[in-house]
């Protein structure tokens, strides 16, 4: 059986064996299955090598913006250090590198 992902249809279904899995991104899994009545339910099984990208939208040939966009984001993550293990191991990884930030 098919269903959209959307919570808590999907996981309700899921923990009641209607379904055998939810496919969605590693973040959202990833959270759903640690909170999901209070967590212990279920389980992420399977994630894939792919990197997930994110992104924004931005008027063309902002450069400047695109930049400063980009500056923080490498520093906010350590140049691609630290990402979704690191965050969701301590959710304040990126309140405290942003809080240790001078100009």
């Amino acid at each position: 059986m098919y269903y959209e992902f959307s919570e808590p249809t999907a996981l309700d279904a899921l923990a009641a064996g209607g379904i055998d899995a939810v496919v969605s991104e590693a973040i959202s899994n990833t959270e759903a299955a640690a909170a999901y009545r209070g967590g212990g339910v279920l389980a992420v099984s399977a994630l894939d090598e792919a990197i997930e990208w994110g992104g924004w939208t931005l008027r063309a040939g902002d450069a400047a913006l695109l930049a400063c966009l980009n500056a923080k984001i490498d520093y906010l993550t350590d140049n691609q250090r630290i990402g979704f293990p690191e965050w969701h191991e301590d959710n304040q990884v990126f309140v405290e590198r942003a809080l240790a930030w001078t100009p």
